[in-house]
């Protein structure tokens, strides 16, 4: 009997425990990224130095394409290299991913030269340091698409719709079990 109270004690403490591991860094992530937007509006959130962005042009670098979601860090401009790839801001304030063909410093100021990878129509950009976003680190194909579509108002209100039905289907099931679990110690 108390072997099955202290499993039912253990259950619910490691449901607390998922709970708290799951949503509290959640929180904190929406937290930053709204304080962020709020009191820096014209920059682009990051979580620790870490950016995303969503691909929706064809004309960036020939591994990159449209929809995908690309992952950035934050880095110093005396640490890239020719060949890396790289996100920052052009002339209309667009971040744009390219590749440094060359780096050219006067007066100890760095200007990349940038260029997409065919390059057909000689699309070569000139960027100065403090445009540059960040250097790529990592890419997901396609889950952009997925972000652009959640834009939508109507497939968002359908998919908050979803997820509360089903956390609240979790839910009404977690507490079956609990009360399961209590009736079985009492």
């Amino acid at each position: 009997m108390k072997e099955e109270k202290d499993k039912a004690k253990l259950s619910i403490k490691i449901d607390d425990i998922i709970f708290y591991v799951i949503m509290v860094p959640l929180i904190v992530i929406s937290c930053l990224i709204i304080w962020q937007r709020v009191f820096t509006p014209k920059k682009i959130p990051n979580i620790f130095g870490f950016k995303m962005f969503v691909v929706l042009d064809d004309k960036m670098d020939e591994s990159i394409n449209y929809g995908d979601l690309v992952f950035t860090k934050n880095v110093n401009t005396n640490n890239l290299k020719k060949d890396n790839l790289v996100a920052f801001r052009d002339n209309t304030n667009k971040v744009v991913i390219h590749r440094i063909t060359d780096i050219l410093e006067d007066n100890n100021t760095k200007t990349f030269t940038m260029q997409t990878q065919p390059n057909e129509v000689g699309d070569t950009k000139y960027v100065k340091e403090d445009r540059v976003e960040g250097v790529l680190i990592n890419k997901i194909t396609k889950i952009g698409l997925f972000i652009i579509y959640m834009q939508n108002i109507h497939i968002l209100i359908i998919l908050v719709c979803i997820v509360l039905i089903i956390g609240l289907i979790i839910y009404y099931l977690a507490q079956e079990l609990d009360k399961k679990d209590m009736a079985k110690i009492n």
